[in-house]
């Protein structure tokens, strides 16, 4: 997938270079080995060499994240919550903007963050409670043979169902508590392709 470094789009909204100032912009923060926004984007196990503001927000939001934090120019963090950590003043993690400094390695007319700070952002990911999902559990321990058209990181069935509800053609959603991975199929027709016994693999339905 390519990125334009001008503007991408999340959820039908079109992200102009985002930066300080911009609707989605929340704060510089302190980071720190506990790490304020936990999940970082990796790719081949480091750093994204292109890694900037636009690239990072979507990748979060892709992964079910309501936040997306950029880092000494070329990292990448989500999580759900940036305050979980604050102590009893927000202003010790709440910094000013100038904390935040370092060029974009990808686009150099982006600002990604500093040495444990972290420019924060809205992804505009909206999580589905589980009252609002509907879908049905149709196999355990089961798994489709098809090949599926999107995998994803999940931690739970509901999480996945989240990331199927987004995706406009998903029907189908596999989990696997083993991997924590979460597969979606975008039609129903792959149940009749062929299944196969696989321990701790659900195959759920969206109804």
């Amino acid at each position: 997938m390519s990125f334009d470094k001008t503007a991408a789009i999340a959820d039908g909204i079109v992200v102009n270079n985002i930066q300080p100032g911009s609707s989605a912009y929340v704060g510089c923060f302190v980071d720190t080995y506990t790490r304020v926004l936990p999940h970082e984007y990796e790719l081949n196990g480091s750093d994204h060499p292109d890694m900037e503001n636009n690239r990072c927000l979507l990748y979060c939001n892709d992964q079910g994240y309501k936040y997306a934090g950029t880092q000494n120019e070329d990292e990448c963090y989500c999580g759900d919550d940036p305050y979980q950590y604050v102590a009893d003043s927000i202003d010790y993690y709440y910094l000013m903007d100038y904390d935040c400094n370092d060029e974009c390695i990808g686009d150099s007319n982006q600002t990604c963050g500093g040495p444990w700070r972290l420019s924060v952002y809205e992804t505009g990911f909206v999580p589905l409670e589980q009252a609002q999902t509907r879908y049905t559990l149709l196999f355990s321990n089961t798994i489709l043979t098809t090949t599926a058209n999107q995998v994803l990181a999940s931690i739970s069935s509901v999480e996945c169902a989240c990331h199927c509800f987004i995706s406009i053609n998903c029907k189908v959603f596999v989990t696997s508590e083993e991997t924590g991975h979460c597969s979606l199929y975008y039609g129903f027709e792959v149940m009749c392709d062929g299944i196969e016994h696989k321990q701790d693999f659900k195959v759920y339905v969206i109804e």
